[in-house]
């Protein structure tokens, strides 16, 4: 995968505190591991990698949410009886 594509995969997967310890793994500032997400400086390999090694084994947010949605919904259909 390229550094973009990557930093795709971590956007999808991102929660709060991982910029931090990507940070802390890299041995820079968060302001640094920042910038380069939001492109403001270059993206770099080494970034990239750190990024993807947090978030590789999770689940999408929008998945979380879709499975969200359906333990809802079953939960509002057994409340209503008909289970």
């Amino acid at each position: 995968m390229t550094p973009v594509q990557k930093l795709v995969f971590f956007s999808e997967r991102r929660k709060r505190g991982d910029v931090t310890k990507a940070a802390e793994m890299l041995g820079v500032t968060v302001t640094c591991v920042s910038r380069q997400i939001n492109f403001n400086d270059t993206l770099n390999e080494k970034t990239a990698n750190v990024l993807f090694e947090i978030t590789k084994r999770r689940k999408t947010n929008q998945e979380k949410l879709q499975n969200a949605l359906k333990r809802i919904q079953v939960l509002n259909f057994e409340l209503d009886g008909n289970s």
